[in-house]
């Protein structure tokens, strides 16, 4: 072994430029500003490239308001930005008291099924018959006060991943949507909520909406959609789901796909041979390298 030892240096600097711009959001005295690497931001965005390379450019603050986005959205892509790091998914966990509904809505999925219309506790059933025999009385008209509740509850619900995917397609982030496409693919199909906030600041033709109406259409089986019923806060955000994605799910033979199609489906790359493969190595290394 040489007796001498190559000292390592970071060279974190030496690739990223010291210059900093900032995203604004909100306005008045609810106005957030978070300081970025320019050279960063510009590298991952098209749309932050022109923003700064073109109308702020001689601006002396370097600062672009972004009115429509939330704090917690730009943290979450900060994170993505410096470390590569997406959020936790989270099971909803329908029926504990660690139900993403009802802990954010501070009630229980208990008490919101009373809310729901259903007159008992729920009861987990091993026969398939036993799910059509549990206490409901039809769907329960919604009042004003659990409309807004709902409404509070899809705006800033726990579904990180596809308001992270909202801001990376206002702000045009390619690779963020290409993550955030793996992980959806991976990991199944969101509550209802993150459904509606979807669809709602979303183009329908979206990867992303392609993507949970393909899985709804594989999975559409009574015994998986019976977990919803655990929750009643589940069960009425079901009566607010958009009428289009209704539409196109019951107008698909639902659970007759016989095979998952490839994630790469839904990127946004071209779909031939030589380009799917490529960006299949290119996954593979990145896991390695995450593994590693």
């Amino acid at each position: 072994m040489s007796a001498t030892m190559t000292k390592f240096e970071p060279s974190f600097l030496d690739n990223v430029g010291t210059d900093l711009v900032t995203i604004q959001i909100g306005d008045g005295d609810t106005q957030e500003s978070f300081p970025v690497h320019k050279d960063l931001l510009t590298a991952c965005s098209p749309y932050f490239k022109a923003a700064f390379d073109g109308e702020f450019r001689e601006a002396p603050d370097k600062a672009i308001p972004i009115p429509d986005v939330t704090s917690t959205q730009v943290r979450l892509f900060l994170d993505w930005l410096y470390f590569r790091r997406l959020p936790d998914d989270k099971e909803s966990s329908f029926g504990s008291a660690e139900c993403q509904n009802c802990t954010y809505t501070e009630t229980t999925c208990e008490d919101s099924r009373r809310a729901a219309g259903f007159t008992e506790d729920f009861v987990d059933h091993d026969d398939e018959e036993e799910h059509s025999r549990i206490p409901f009385e039809g769907s329960a008209s919604i009042s004003e006060e659990v409309d807004q509740h709902l409404e509070e509850l899809i705006n800033n619900g726990p579904w990180n991943h596809e308001m992270l995917y909202v801001f990376a397609d206002r702000c045009d982030v390619p690779d963020l949507r290409q993550d955030l496409i793996n992980e959806a693919w991976k990991n199944g199909w969101p509550t209802f909520g993150a459904i509606i906030f979807a669809w709602r600041n979303l183009s329908i033709k979206s990867p992303l909406c392609k993507l949970i109406l393909d899985d709804y259409s594989r999975l559409h089986e009574k015994m998986d959609l019976m977990e919803e019923e655990k929750c009643g806060m589940e069960v009425l955000l079901r009566q607010k789901l958009p009428s289009e994605f209704m539409r196109i799910l019951f107008s698909r033979n639902l659970g007759d796909e016989e095979e998952w199609p490839p994630v790469c489906a839904y990127h946004e790359h071209a779909q031939d041979e030589e380009t799917v493969e490529k960006c299949r190595e290119e996954m593979q290394r990145r896991d390695r390298r995450g593994r590693g």
